[in-house]
């Protein structure tokens, strides 16, 4: 992964891939989220959340109640994290690397939580079937596999923070 370290102007090629991932990435998010809290209805025809509010199913409302929660926390903590993520990167900071990490690693966790979710939904037989999810559950994983390549882009790069 050298080619990484190489520069590209002021920064080297990983750095300038993992913030444009990042920032495309968490500015997806910010504003897929936030449409989720103003208008869950027009999100879910984006196919970016599942279930309305007045489903007829109890557990899809529940589940749309704590993705709506979600939605909320996402927001405001990528209205904090994420200016600094990248304002630390471009100053060379060791803050931007553990920022932007944290980022990363919480994308993952998220993509395995949403997924382990959907699953127990119907391992523990409330849902019969994991179809309905598929969806969601594929732009999550696409969001992944592209924060991967953010986050291997950062990680070839530690010399660049001083670490």
């Amino acid at each position: 992964m050298s080619f990484l370290t190489q520069p590209v102007g002021q920064l080297p090629l990983g750095i300038w891939l993992s913030s444009i991932i990042l920032g495309l990435i968490a500015g997806l998010n910010m504003i897929f989220q936030t449409i989720s809290i103003i208008d869950w209805k027009l999100a879910m025809k984006l196919r970016v959340q599942e279930h309305a509010p007045d489903d007829p199913d109890t557990v899809n409302r529940t589940h749309m109640v704590m993705e709506w929660g979600f939605s909320v926390a996402d927001v405001v903590s990528h209205i904090i994290i994420v200016p600094l993520a990248i304002f630390f990167v471009l100053k060379a900071r060791p803050w931007g690397f553990v920022l932007c990490s944290y980022l990363y690693l919480f994308y993952f966790y998220v993509a395995i939580m949403a997924t382990a979710q959907r699953w127990g939904l119907v391992k523990f037989g409330l849902k019969e079937s994991f179809r309905e999810y598929a969806g969601v559950l594929k732009i999550i994983w696409i969001q992944i596999i592209i924060a991967l390549i953010g986050a291997v882009s950062l990680w070839s790069n530690p010399g660049y923070f001083g670490l």
